[in-house]
């Protein structure tokens, strides 16, 4: 029957409980998409805000960190970080630039991927690192060409700040990981 389907300890148990996990996420992330996304056009900074998340949320995926107790406090924590750097964001100079996204990519190197109680690596570990690598790798070609043709502005300034806020996660998930 459909009650001992789900009974506690049984493999459906297990899978309807992935399912929710999923569902929450899903949920979490939309929300977080469209908070950022509406802070961007409201503080007119919609094509910086777009380009943050292309460059945040891939490489986020792969490196792993510090990542918030629930899904309320990550969003709402993550949105208020997201209007304070609308808010004050300047255009960063391309000196300080270059050393933001050469601390970011030495901290990536030597750190990532982090593992978190959600996300267990295990095997895969050797493999997620491969995908960050080549992710972080791709974003720098990325970030060289915009650099190139448009030179230092605000799409620079906010994928610098994106490989910060990486690095930033990256560095309290293995300084958590170190204080359990």
């Amino acid at each position: 029957s459909l009650t001992t389907l789900f009974e506690q300890g049984s493999p459906a148990e297990e899978i309807r409980e992935q399912y929710i996990y999923g569902a929450e996420l899903l949920i979490s992330s939309l929300v977080e998409f469209i908070i950022l996304v509406v802070t961007g056009y409201v503080f007119d900074r919609l094509p910086e805000t777009v380009v943050f998340l292309l460059f945040f949320c891939p490489l986020r995926s792969y490196a792993g960190g510090y990542h918030a107790p629930s899904y309320l406090s990550c969003t709402l924590i993550f949105s208020i970080y997201y209007v304070l750097v609308c808010m004050m964001v300047q255009v960063i100079p391309g000196e300080i630039q270059m050393v933001v996204i050469a601390l970011s990519v030495l901290v990536i190197l030597l750190f990532a991927p982090v593992e978190d109680s959600n996300k267990k690596l295990g095997k895969r570990r050797k493999k997620v690192r491969q995908k960050c690598l080549c992710r972080m790798g791709v974003e720098l070609i990325v970030y060289m060409v915009v650099v190139s043709l448009l030179g230092i502005g605000m799409l620079s300034t906010y994928i610098t700040i994106s490989f910060g806020t990486v690095c930033s996660l990256l560095l309290l998930g293995v300084l958590r990981k170190k204080w359990r």
